[in-house]
């Protein structure tokens, strides 16, 4: 099974609520989450100041853990002031700015006060300090708003594929036809799945009902 990352809603201002709150409840806390990678636009969520460090006990041994936690309210500003370094970073490869649309839409339905990313299975795939640096890096450049080296950070850390066109955010919603072989990769690298593509989780605004 591969490694997943989860954007999860939490009730309270801590990492990993799926370890920690007995009252989890993955279909309405899991509000989009992926494989392999931490898809792009999450990390548009958050800046440097909203990493927080914990370590976590075990059966298998204590983890560092480092992920970044901000309330929903101050996400999604962030998300929102991020619109115009995001373009610039996809320059010439498409827009991300209905990503980012459809991505507030799946934030403000959530109904939980913080937001945070459950990314410790993808760290752990590799060297963890790396991955934490490379986010690091990241949250400084959405915080500096450049765009300079973004891409090539967001192509490691969300694992796209050839990206030489991005998928437009209603490819999935609209059935369109595809433009290179990895745009429903692609398409999930920039802004990960719901309910519906993954088995897990709530509706995301950007797939189809399956009614």
């Amino acid at each position: 099974m591969p490694n997943r990352s989860y954007l999860c809603g939490s009730r309270q201002p801590r990492l990993h609520p799926s370890y920690w709150d007995e009252k989890f409840d993955p279909d309405t806390q899991i509000l989009v989450n992926d494989v392999i990678g931490v898809p792009a636009l999450w990390f548009a969520l958050f800046r440097p100041d909203d990493i927080v460090c914990q370590v976590f006990e075990t059966d298998e041994g204590n983890f560092h853990v480092e992920a970044p936690l901000a309330s929903k309210d101050k996400a999604l500003a962030q998300l929102k002031m991020a619109g115009s370094v995001l373009e610039d970073a996809f320059a010439g490869l498409g827009t991300a700015a209905d990503y980012v649309h459809f991505l507030e839409q799946a934030i403000a339905a959530s109904p939980w006060p913080y937001v945070t990313i459950e990314m410790t299975e993808i760290a752990y795939a590799g060297d963890p300090a790396a991955f934490y640096a490379d986010v690091r890096r990241l949250l400084e450049k959405m915080q500096q708003q450049t765009a300079d080296g973004m891409l090539d950070l967001l192509s490691d850390l969300s694992a796209f594929e050839d990206l030489s066109v991005l998928p437009p955010a209603r490819y999935c919603l609209d059935s369109l036809e595809d433009v290179t072989e990895h745009d429903a990769w692609n398409h999930c690298r920039m802004i990960g799945a719901g309910q519906l593509h993954s088995g897990i989780g709530k509706a995301v605004p950007w797939e189809p009902s399956d009614d």
